[in-house]
C-alpha cells in the first residue's frame, strides 16, 4: 500500500499472521514496515526531504463476525504498541485502540454497505 503526493511518498509493507477460529471469530497481528522520501518540491516549502524507513506500531486484532440471510456484520478492535520511531513519523508515540464496525446486505450484485468507528489515534 502506497500514497503519493507534492510533498512526497510513502509505502507501507505490512506483514501480518492471523487465525480464524471459526466463521465468527479472528485474531491476527502485524507488524509495518515504512518507506517514506520527501521529494525536492517539498524542501522549497520549508520542509525536510529527508528519507526515512523502519518499523511502525505493532499491532494486535480480534475479529468478531455474524452473517445471517439478511445482513452481515463485522466488528474488528485493533490494539497498537508504540513501537515505530516517533520523530521520524513513523508512530504516533502512543498506544492506541480503533474499533471498527461493518453492516452489509446483498441484492443480487449490489452490496450496500455502512461502517462506523472510534478511535483514541
Amino acid at each position: 500500500m502506497g500514497s503519493v503526493s507534492t510533498l512526497g511518498w510513502v509505502n507501507r509493507l505490512d506483514s501480518s499472521f492471523g487465525y480464524e477460529f471459526n466463521s465468527h471469530f479472528s485474531v491476527a497481528a502485524g507488524a509495518p514496515l515504512y518507506f517514506v522520501r520527501g521529494s525536492s518540491t517539498a524542501a522549497v516549502a520549508g520542509t525536510s526531504t529527508q528519507s526515512v524507513s523502519g518499523l511502525g506500531n505493532v499491532y494486535a486484532r480480534l475479529g468478531l463476525g455474524f452473517s445471517s440471510d439478511a445482513a452481515s456484520f463485522r466488528s474488528t478492535l485493533t490494539a497498537t504498541a508504540p513501537t515505530g520511531n516517533k520523530s521520524e513519523g513513523l508512530s504516533t508515540g502512543h498506544a492506541t485502540l480503533d474499533l471498527s464496525n461493518d453492516l452489509e446486505r446483498s441484492f443480487g450484485p449490489v452490496t450496500p454497505f455502512g461502517e462506523i468507528g472510534f478511535a483514541n489515534a
